[in-house]
């Protein structure tokens, strides 16, 4: 698995993720209903979590009221706090509902106006997603949570895009790729040419890391980079990037699934990267 693992380290905590989605712990609310901001939970049947803490449950929803404040001031410090009580008490938060529930808050929180907010949540979502490995790699709390980073990668301020860059990197290295691989994906096909550019440069960078699955890039990576080829110039540089790192690590296998897929994709690859085309004809 990403945000700086492979696959092989992401499958950790994923049959807690499990239980805990079960369990219904989408949120700070409890029982079958969702609470503001909460995913939608199942019943309580996962003996290996404890979902009876009234005195952390009552926390959290204080919290979650002042994660909604209108004074930005208020919202931030209430970022702080939660991170505060999540490595306070890692042990409670993990068998907890909250273990999911904390990423469901902190992803709106992500998409704030205000840019102190959002710089707070984002480092606050690369602190926590190692103690709370189990929440972050839920797919319920992928779908939500890799969405709001991707949009900020086209932020007009640096540190909002480091910090989505940052958290991506580090949900990739506790999560399965195959649950955030294809939403990463998805964000570039449909995102803006800021978040294009910027996903295809960070899937080079998480190609190349030594322990990155060979499966998932020829599924996932691959044909995204395929379907950016006649993308504009800021696009068109960064997908060079990811080709040639996609080479290093695929060798010829990139002009073969090229072919598979559209036979038109090794006339475009030829033309707009004859490099990479001549490196892969070489390895072949």
């Amino acid at each position: 698995a990403v945000l700086l693992g492979g696959a092989d380290s992401s499958t950790r905590g994923l049959s807690r993720s499990a239980a805990l989605r079960q369990s219904g712990i989408g949120g700070v609310g409890g029982g079958g209903t969702p609470a503001p901001g909460q995913l939608a939970g199942g019943s309580l049947t996962a003996s290996s979590v404890n979902p009876l803490n009234p005195e952390l449950d009552e926390t959290f929803n204080v919290l979650a009221t002042q994660l909604a404040a209108s004074d930005w001031r208020l919202r931030n410090e209430a970022i702080t706090n939660l991170v505060q009580l999540v490595e306070g008490k890692p042990g409670a938060v993990r068998r907890s509902k909250h273990a999911v529930g904390t990423f469901d808050l902190l992803s709106v929180r992500i998409a704030d106006a205000n840019t102190k907010v959002s710089v707070c949540a984002l480092t606050a979502v690369c602190r926590l997603i190692s103690l709370l490995s189990e929440g972050a790699s839920d797919s319920a709390v992928c779908k939500v949570l890799v969405p709001a980073l991707a949009t900020q990668l086209a932020s007009a301020t640096a540190p909002v895009r480091a910090g989505a860059e940052s958290a991506l990197l580090e949900l990739n290295r506790v999560a399965e790729a195959s649950t955030v691989w294809p939403l990463v994906a998805s964000s570039a096909t449909f995102g803006s040419v800021r978040v294009k550019a910027a996903v295809l440069d960070i899937f080079a960078r998480i190609v190349a890391l030594p322990n990155s699955a060979k499966p998932p890039q020829l599924k996932h990576v691959l044909p995204l980079s395929l379907r950016l080829l006649d993308e504009k110039v800021e696009v068109k540089a960064a997908n060079g990037r990811l080709l040639t790192a996609l080479h290093a690590t695929l060798g010829s296998a990139v002009l073969d699934e090229a072919m598979r897929l559209n036979a038109g994709n090794y006339t475009k690859l030829r033309a707009q990267f004859p490099e990479v085309v001549l490196l892969c004809s070489t390895s072949r």
